[in-house]
């Protein structure tokens, strides 16, 4: 059977709303605030929030905050969590590690780039 890139990723995420046990119609609403609230955050501090901040600006637990985390990711959000972690390398087009690439803005360089 031949899919589209487009098709994979909404069976993915499809199964990932069924596997979690939550419901699809609230699902991109939260996704959505989770990844205005980190690009927000990296905007403003050049650091990305650890999951426990997204958990208390979503006003959700903890532990479905980490699951909302990966979620975002999981639905195909340019970047990647650091390896064996849930921790935020990178939200493009921002690196929360060190790069050789150095972002301006508003004439500050408070940021890495991809």
């Amino acid at each position: 059977m031949i899919t589209h890139r487009g098709e994979r990723r909404e069976r993915r995420e499809k199964d990932y709303f069924r596997l979690e046990g939550r419901t699809a119609v609230s699902e991109p609403k939260l996704l959505d605030q989770a990844f205005h609230f980190i690009m927000k955050r990296m905007v403003k501090t050049g650091q990305a929030p650890h999951y426990t901040e997204i958990a208390r600006e979503l006003k959700v637990p903890v532990e479905e905050g980490r699951k909302t985390l990966q979620a975002l990711f999981a639905a195909g959000v340019p970047g990647w969590l650091h390896p064996g972690t849930d921790l935020i390398s990178s939200f493009a087009p921002f690196n929360n590690l060190p790069t050789p690439y150095r972002l301006t803005i508003d004439g500050r360089q408070n940021w890495f780039g991809q």
